[in-house]
């Protein structure tokens, strides 16, 4: 039996077999203190509560005043922080924008400190349901999230959005019309399935999200190969992650597949877990070492390897990556590297080798870079990104877990034969970056409206 976590394509793709061959579902500015070294978190949360200052004075210039001083302490590239007059911001935000180091900071943010702890601790945000992505000037839905308000009126993986609000797609170019909005704001869409054009008006609801949209046991010439979809490292990963665990290591995987193509992210506690639940005994091993400013070297720590008893015993893994496979992603890769064969299938990740600690004020999250990650090797310089074994775009018109997938297809060739096919770049539609207006950072982590 076919069951999905998260819908992709308009016809899903039904798997005939045993039942290990299908997709199967998981259940639903003051520094902080060297002791607190774990409110750390890669693309966003720490492993316990972040800093907080108890503010009796919110106005703007005081938040302006603990955003500049952070920035100019705490962040890793203080040296290259403008001096401003921090008074003259109308909000921390746009104080923000002007003080981030542009060659390197594209994910420093500020949002609510209650978005910041629903998403991290809770998994949950106001929103449609889906996400999206460019392709030759195309708007098509990547993912939606099972009984979101975007799949009850039929949004599935490969869907085309035509219109947004009555506008193309070329007229909202530079226009923030989805992430703006709470809960009950509505929009209006022209989307075309299977060839059929429909408008429907959609309301944002709270979007339950799930870490692992699905995996599946796929049986290849005498080998029994995990494949499962990951998209996050929030806190609930951890549960789904030892459900997976468990099955894999019941069933006696012979390989891993990590599908990561779209993961943007989250807690390093997380990602330490589920490196450690992958390949041959190294208990205590360094995993990453992070790296502060000059100024707190003083925070300078290392991530070990802890003891999981479903651990997987295996000497390589296959991780599935795009530009969007970023920051905690990049860790399990990098990490691993020194110990084991890891093979990158798709394309080049984003590249983020650095992290972020969190500081709570005045009823708002701040978000800085403050420290860069290094491996047991010591190398960590992968700002332009991981380059794969085999090349291979996305295939968003097959769900995940599909044979005929193209990632998914070039991983399982690989597997059998040891070389790229020759045919590894067979989907040909050019993918654009997706608009920095629709998905800034707050937004960018959770990669979905």
């Amino acid at each position: 039996m076919f069951i999905k976590i998260v819908y992709y394509i308009a016809l899903s793709i039904i798997f005939i077999g045993c039942g290990s061959d299908s997709l199967t579902s998981s259940d639903d500015t003051s520094s902080l203190d060297e002791n607190d070294i774990f409110s750390t978190y890669i693309y966003s949360d720490g492993d316990k509560k972040s800093s907080s200052i108890t503010q009796s004075d919110c106005s703007q210039k005081e938040q302006n005043r603990i955003l500049y001083s952070t920035m100019k302490n705490n962040y890793l590239w203080y040296e290259y922080v403008p001096d401003v007059d921090y008074s003259e911001y109308n909000s921390t935000e746009s104080l923000l924008e002007d003080l981030k180091y542009r060659e390197y900071d594209r994910w420093s943010y500020i949002t609510t400190t209650t978005k910041y702890n629903d998403y991290y601790e809770r998994g949950i945000y106001g929103g449609f349901g889906f996400s999206f992505e460019q392709y030759d000037d195309r708007l098509f839905v990547k993912f939606v999230y099972r009984n979101s308000p975007a799949y009850r009126v039929g949004f599935r993986r490969g869907t085309e959005i035509l219109e947004i609000n009555k506008k193309t797609i070329s007229e909202i170019e530079s226009e923030n019309l989805l992430s703006n909005g709470g809960v009950g704001t509505t929009g209006v869409f022209k989307i075309v399935n299977s060839g059929v054009e429909k408008v429907v008006t959609i309301e944002k609801e709270i979007i339950k999200t799930y870490s692992i949209f699905g995996d599946k046991i796929i049986d290849i010439d005498g080998k029994r190969v995990g494949y499962f979809v990951l998209n996050r490292f929030i806190e609930p990963t951890r549960s789904e992650l030892k459900i997976v665990f468990e099955k894999f290591k019941k069933d006696g995987i012979d390989e891993l597949i990590i599908d990561m193509r779209y993961n943007g992210g989250g807690r390093i506690s997380v990602a330490n877990y589920l490196a450690s639940l992958i390949g041959e005994d190294r208990d205590e091993s360094l995993f990453e070492r992070l790296e502060f400013n000059d100024k707190y070297t003083k925070l300078n720590s290392t991530i070990n390897f802890t003891k999981e008893k479903n651990r997987l015993n295996l000497d390589r893994v296959f991780i599935i990556s795009t530009d969007k496979t970023c920051s905690a992603s990049e860790m399990i890769i990098n990490g691993l590297r020194p110990y084991m064969d890891v093979h990158l299938i798709g394309s080049t990740t984003c590249g983020k080798p650095i992290g972020m600690r969190g500081k709570d004020f005045c009823g708002k999250h701040l978000s800085p870079i403050e420290f860069k990650l290094l491996n047991a090797d010591g190398y960590g310089d992968y700002f332009d990104g991981i380059t794969p074994t085999c090349s291979v775009s996305d295939d968003i018109f097959h769900s995940f877990g599909d044979r005929d997938e193209s990632m998914l297809k070039e991983t399982l060739f690989f597997i059998e034969n040891s070389i790229c096919s020759s045919v590894n770049k067979r989907y040909k539609m050019q993918k654009k970056s997706t608009k920095d207006s629709f998905f800034n950072g707050f937004w960018r982590e959770i990669d979905a409206i």
